[in-house]
């Protein structure tokens, strides 16, 4: 039997939310993702601090970003459970402390995750 990685949060790490919101953001940053929305979730919600939002150009991109992404995370040894990669039309990444969703365009503006999370 395969045991399945426990998820740790920046906040079991020395890793404060702020800082891994940084590490992502730079991440999303240097593989080209285009138009990154970081929403605070701190007061909203009690399962993250932040959510990142970004899209990438095809389905190959999004798959791109994301494992990249997730690079990043175990860089800093955290681990991150990944959903989507099947279709790779969006894919969401849940730290624990922060949902990191790629998507392509059309996914992103159909769905608008930003006017459901968003500031009033």
């Amino acid at each position: 039997m395969i045991a399945k990685a426990k998820k740790t949060s920046a906040k079991q790490q020395s890793l404060s939310a702020d800082e891994l919101r940084d590490i992502v953001t730079q991440t999303l940053e240097d593989n080209k993702a285009l138009d990154i929305v970081c929403l605070h979730l701190k007061g909203k919600t009690d399962f993250a601090d932040y959510m990142l939002v970004a899209t990438g150009t095809s389905h190959r991109h999004v798959n791109s970003i994301a494992e990249y992404v997730l690079t990043a995370l175990k860089q800093q040894q955290l681990d991150a459970t990944i959903e989507g990669t099947q279709q790779n039309d969006w894919v969401v990444l849940d730290t624990g402390d922060i949902i990191i969703h790629v998507m392509r365009e059309e996914v992103r503006r159909y769905y608008d995750i930003e006017g459901i999370w968003g500031d009033s």
